[in-house]
């Protein structure tokens, strides 16, 4: 019907937009760094699996139901489906329109590309990924790949589909099924969480993350992690992380700061030498951006930006491109850096993100050197 001739020209529409993908990536292969030693993997004891044990997912099917995964990097073979492909199963299972909140309406593809998110990515790069600098916890495993969250909307997910991933992965024989999505304060009774259960006891191992919201203390666990049956996963700050920095002088002295990372974004990377950090206002007077800057307000800056409650994120980052600018800077209300930032849309210029300690030292430099703050980075890890 006119359902089906829509979705495959949305699907006819995606292959045009990944090989247009395809002819502008770098396929030069994986990069030739030295490997960068895997800190979290010495705090969790996978390094001893992988020393001691030889453990690496040989022979284990690994369902991962999220926002699907960039198929086409090196890190997961560049291939989907193919002979001796790592990733042999999975789909798309709602669309690119599908939001939980605003359009919980499925239209399913085969082909589960993380076209928006990355989240799915980040999370299958942990689980499998090795590119020659960088192993997952394990990388010889076979993958099936569930994508429950659409690109609309703030990129909510209903539990309805949240099931239907666990059930698609549990159907395709997935030893593991993980499950990096949930909502917080749920019971043991919710649906996702009684499904984890049973298919636990139909011999399936049920991984389930806990959220990110161990400061709400009670009543933050989220489902399916809370099913009886479920490894839940709690987020944890390692003691040490590979983070990219920046430089920052003012008055003679410089200072260096953490940021946000630059891989997988599509945005420039953060790297600049000597270039002016200001804090300019908008047509309404505040500092984020949202109103509209005067013309030229921005041209040849970084500017250090306010987030915003009457815009989006990436509306601010294209509108201080629009007014010139050649980079922006959030300061996060946390101390945590994200690992992953929640902008989706590509944009122009460059995006730092850095924690609330660091954002108030910046705030400080620009109000005391209006004219006078400089930022230098790169893009090394370190």
């Amino acid at each position: 019907g006119e359902s089906l001739k829509h979705n495959k020209e949305k699907i006819r529409t995606a292959l045009a937009a990944r090989s247009n993908r395809l002819a502008a990536r770098d396929d030069s292969g994986p990069p030739q760094n030295p490997p960068l030693e895997n800190l979290a993997h010495s705090m969790t004891g996978v390094d001893r699996a992988h020393s001691e044990l030889n453990l690496r997912g040989q022979d284990i099917k690994i369902g991962i139901v999220d926002t699907g995964v960039d198929y086409d990097h090196p890190a997961f073979g560049a291939c989907f489906k193919t002979p001796d492909c790592r990733i042999q199963y999975g789909s798309d299972l709602v669309g690119n329109d599908y939001d939980g909140d605003t359009n919980p309406v499925t239209i399913p593809n085969p082909y589960p590309y993380d076209a928006c998110m990355g989240h799915g990515t980040h999370v299958t790069g942990i689980i499998a990924g090795d590119d020659g600098v960088y192993q997952g916890v394990a990388p010889k495993a076979t993958l099936g790949i569930y994508k429950i969250f659409g690109c609309a909307g703030e990129g909510s997910v209903g539990e309805d589909a949240v099931m239907l991933g666990m059930q698609a992965a549990a159907n395709d024989g997935m030893d593991v099924i993980n499950v990096s999505a949930g909502e917080p304060g749920q019971w043991a009774s919710s649906p996702a969480a009684m499904l984890a259960n049973a298919l636990t006891l139909k011999g399936v191992t049920v991984i389930a993350a806990n959220g990110n919201f161990g400061l709400e203390n009670l009543y933050a666990d989220s489902d399916p992690s809370v099913g009886d049956a479920a490894f839940s996963v709690t987020s944890h700050n390692p003691t040490y992380y590979w983070a990219n920095t920046f430089n920052v002088t003012a008055a003679g002295q410089t200072t260096r700061l953490l940021r946000s990372n630059d891989y997988a974004f599509p945005w420039p990377a953060f790297v600049y030498e000597g270039t002016p950090l200001r804090r300019v206002a908008d047509s309404a007077g505040k500092y984020t951006g949202c109103s509209g800057y005067a013309a030229g307000a921005l041209d040849g800056v970084i500017v250090l930006a306010d987030l915003a409650d009457e815009c989006s994120s990436d509306d601010q980052v294209d509108i201080a491109a629009t007014a010139g600018a050649v980079g922006i800077v959030f300061g996060l209300p946390t101390q945590t850096l994200p690992r992953y930032t929640m902008l989706r849309a590509p944009h122009t210029i460059a995006i730092g993100v850095v924690a609330l300690n660091d954002g108030n030292l910046l705030l400080d430099l620009v109000k005391a050197n209006p004219q006078g703050v400089v930022i230098t980075s790169d893009s090394e890890l370190r």
